[in-house]
């Protein structure tokens, strides 16, 4: 029964990208961080690259040892240090336009001459009291099939934006971090997690493991009454492929179609929620 609604639901999104016929689009919501967070934590507020060295060492809050001292927290003995880029300032005073005629005073200007490498420490490394502001950033209502993640042993977490995605799958660390509460995020994760707790996603480059996980989570948010993916997903699935034209699209498509077969009927299969009108086996 699983497998004949996934087979339909496929070949109706495949017949909408072939027409390109597709609902409105979806707005995707972004998780964002409080007022009293940027206020209180300087990390907040880092640049693209110090925040992605930030996240690479597995954490996303991280400071000085001052700064942890200043929130009445410090640094446990033998934490080792990570370090971050700051620029170097310089104050100058551009020279003014020979044909300027004017008795403001110049504009003092800042320009970077330079960089230097800043110790800070992640808070995983540090002991006190609780931090001033903790907050919950987990969605009201939690989206269909969230029960899948749990089957397959894995954790769902979720905290605001820091970076250029909405949310990943860390496949070592059995996780999917949502960075929104839009429920084609959780999807696109969920079939990550799916594909790779088939042993699927093992044979496959990154490309497919793309396309897999958008088409995947697609369909089941047509399985779920959900609409308005369809044209994100196509889009998306457009840049992995060789051109964003409904043909090549859909040749990348069925190179992966059984991949994407297995992970929906398996993400119905070990659904414990009626949705869609899906009878439960």
């Amino acid at each position: 029964m699983k497998s004949e609604i996934t087979t339909k639901t496929i070949q109706q999104l495949l017949q909408a990208f072939q027409t390109q016929e597709f609902p409105e689009k979806v707005a995707y919501a972004l998780i964002r961080r409080s007022p009293d967070e940027l206020r209180l934590f300087p990390c907040r507020r880092w640049s693209f690259l110090n925040t992605m060295i930030m996240v690479s060492n597995q954490t996303d809050t991280a400071m000085g040892f001052r700064q942890w001292r200043a929130l009445n927290r410090h640094v446990v003995k033998g934490a080792r240090a990570f370090h971050i880029l700051v620029p170097l300032l310089k104050r100058y005073t551009p020279e003014p336009a020979p044909d300027t005629d004017t008795d403001d005073a110049p504009e003092v200007k800042q320009r970077v001459y330079g960089f230097k490498a800043v110790p800070v420490f992640r808070y995983e490394d540090t002991d006190g009291k609780p931090l001033p502001v903790k907050e919950s950033y987990k969605p009201v209502h939690a989206p269909a099939f969230i029960e899948v993640a749990k089957n397959i042993g894995v954790q769902i977490d979720y905290g605001p934006v820091y970076a250029n995605f909405l949310g990943y799958y860390a496949p070592a660390e059995k996780r999917i971090h949502l960075c929104s509460h839009t429920d084609g995020v959780f999807f696109h994760e969920l079939a990550h997690a799916m594909h790779d707790y088939l042993g699927l996603a093992a044979v496959a480059d990154s490309q497919q493991k793309e396309i897999v996980a958008e088409f995947s989570a697609a369909v089941l948010a047509r399985i779920a009454g959900l609409t308005g993916y369809e044209g994100n997903a196509y889009q998306y699935i457009a840049r992995y492929a060789d051109g964003d034209s409904p043909e090549q699209v859909l040749r990348h498509i069925a190179a992966v179609i059984k991949d994407i077969e297995a992970v929906v009927t398996a993400v119905l299969r070990m659904s414990e929620t009626n949705i869609g009108g899906i009878q439960h086996e």
